[in-house]
């Protein structure tokens, strides 16, 4: 394996697609050892890519890790030191070469970088961030004297929840059927299940590399006890394992190998109370499946409510009617305008040649007595 991140005249990315499939599968496994299947899975083949990606990023190259070795480095002294706060641990990578005359900053920048691609959380040191470090929409802030396992990578919080609710409508399919909801593939577990977007065009993240998840569950993880198993099972609930319009869906989208790992054994979560972590993102797009329509889009095309759809489209037909009488009364009208203008500008031309007529008739008589006309003939 090359030790560098990148040469001369090669990105990250493509370094790493260069690498040969045992060496791909021995950069995954320092990351992680528990790994069984080779690099060339389908389950590993976009987080090779992310790696690839995110290293390439603006900002990376003036870190202190330089090659593959430096972040393997920084991944052994975070595994070995899971108990220690942030600032402890910057004092242990100080005391290795890659560290030793570094700046506090590129240090905890260094360590957001491997966490990020370690365990696939964007972690942010008060005033230390640099644009580009570490690429994502959210990131969690990890204090100076809190361990790694405490970070809170779903801060949501909602303790007033009615955690009986059942779950088993609430599959990516319907979302997307009757809320009109997109999907993105998130890298980083803080996007997990976040919503964004303006109402009626909603766009759901989904964490994609599940299989990493369940390597982590096997290996002493960095992870709170039953966070894991919480993701892994909202993923089964949002890919429910045999259903065949769940199938085409992932497989359209090239993840059913992905997503289907560990789904049958595991099974997934019936109410809110199996959340824990993920308990109000869960419950807000309960809300959002359960709740009314989110504009005159969504409203359209959704079916829950029969009766709801038949109002929605008698109305539009209605008012597509009363458009259309207008229009066509409109026309009628211009219509009776037109032949109104046409007859009296046959009128108009009728007075004119009565006219000229009449001035012919007296013209002849003029010359035939002009004497008993008197003044009409001048």
């Amino acid at each position: 394996m090359s030790s560098n991140l990148a040469g001369k005249s090669l990105s990250t990315t493509q370094v790493i697609k260069n690498l040969s499939e045992e060496e791909q599968d021995e950069l995954l496994r320092k990351f992680w050892p528990h790994i069984v299947s080779l690099a060339s899975s389908d389950c590993y083949t976009e987080l090779l890519l992310f790696i690839g990606n995110t290293l390439n990023q603006t900002g990376i190259r003036n870190l202190p890790i330089k090659s593959f070795q430096d972040l393997f480095t920084t991944v052994e002294v975070l595994k070995n030191n899971a108990t220690s706060t942030h600032l402890e641990i910057i004092e242990l990578l100080k005391l290795k070469s890659c560290f030793e005359s570094s700046a506090d900053i590129d240090i905890q920048n260094s360590i957001a970088l491997t966490v990020r691609l370690w365990l696939g959380v964007n972690v942010c040191f008060s005033k230390t961030i640099r644009e580009g470090i570490y690429p994502g929409r959210t990131t969690v802030t990890w204090e100076g004297n809190q361990i790694l396992e405490n970070i809170p990578i779903f801060p949501d919080t909602n303790t007033r929840l009615d955690t009986s609710a059942e779950l088993d409508m609430l599959t990516a399919i319907n979302l997307k059927r009757f809320c009109r909801l997109e999907f993105e593939w998130a890298n980083c577990l803080n996007d997990h299940l976040r919503l964004s977007g303006p109402r009626g065009r909603r766009v759901l993240h989904v964490y994609q590399h599940k299989k990493i998840l369940i390597d982590h569950e096997d290996a002493e993880s960095p992870f709170k006890t039953g966070l894991i198993d919480e993701i892994v099972r909202s993923l089964n609930l949002l890919f429910p394992w045999g259903d065949l319009a769940t199938k085409s869906m992932l497989e359209a989208a090239g993840k059913k190998g992905v997503m289907w790992v560990d789904a049958r054994k595991r099974g997934s979560a019936l109410t809110l109370d199996d959340f824990d972590d993920l308990r109000p993102r869960i419950k807000r797009l309960l809300d959002l499946f359960n709740g009314p329509p989110e504009g005159f889009r969504h409203a359209l095309f959704d079916r829950r409510d029969t009766g709801q759809i038949v109002a929605v489209w008698a109305a539009i037909i209605g008012v597509v009617l009363t458009i259309g009488l207008g229009i066509v009364a409109s026309v009628f009208t211009i219509k009776q305008y037109i032949v109104a203008a046409q007859a009296y500008d046959i009128s108009v031309r009728s007075f004119d040649i009565s006219l000229k007529a009449y001035d012919l008739s007296l013209k002849m008589a003029c010359e035939q007595n002009a004497t008993m006309l008197g003044r009409l003939c001048y």
